[in-house]
């Protein structure tokens, strides 16, 4: 497991129920977003994206990347999503001592909070510009193919199956929802219910 502090990442072991051994440690900024996989950390730390391999959790080596400014990272196989600036970035870190640039957009009608990727789409919340829709079948040449656009601050994103659960915060944080998306269809997404919450 991981951790962050002002003293930077811990890495923690979670395998004897209460107890949990602090067993390597990693010098980092400030730490945005960490994406977890079987053996590796996927860190936004100051902006770049650091890769940790806990595979030896007292050696962790580390991969950087220093290209552009992350602030949540998702991962699937050796390709890497970005949220940042370039507003979406998809990178090859199939080689962490080596991460390069695949493709990219920045084209978006505002910039994203958070997102999720399912199979070739990338869902986006994008404040009032609400949910975003990419498809990264292509991933040197991603596509915005739909979007719905009837919320007032999406800061949240989780996708299961057809339906993409978005976090709407509301007009000054007021009115606060889970709106709930059907994506059966990605480039025509459609509201089909919301839970507002208290």
């Amino acid at each position: 497991a991981g951790a962050y502090s002002p003293q930077g990442l811990q890495i923690i072991d979670i395998s004897t129920p209460g107890y949990f051994p602090t067993v390597g440690e990693v010098e980092t900024g400030y730490v945005r977003d960490i994406y977890c996989t079987r053996n590796k950390l996927y860190v936004s730390d100051d902006g770049n994206l650091k890769i940790v391999d806990v595979s030896d959790p007292s050696f962790p080596v580390l991969g950087l990347w220093e290209g552009s400014y992350v602030a949540k990272v998702k991962c699937l196989g050796s390709t890497a999503y970005t949220i940042g600036a370039p507003q979406f970035q998809i990178l090859n870190v199939s080689d962490p001592g080596n991460i390069f640039e695949v493709g990219g957009l920045d084209e978006l009608p505002n910039g994203a909070m958070n997102f999720a990727i399912q199979k070739n789409f990338a869902y986006l919340a994008c404040g009032w510009a609400g949910l975003q829709i990419i498809n990264t079948t292509d991933l040197t040449n991603p596509m915005h193919i739909g979007a719905l656009e009837s919320f007032e601050n999406a800061v949240d994103i989780k996708v299961v199956g057809k339906y993409a659960y978005l976090l709407d915060l509301g007009n000054d944080w007021a009115n606060c929802a889970v709106k709930v998306i059907d994506i059966s269809n990605p480039a025509d997404p459609f509201d089909v219910g919301e839970y507002a919450t208290p």
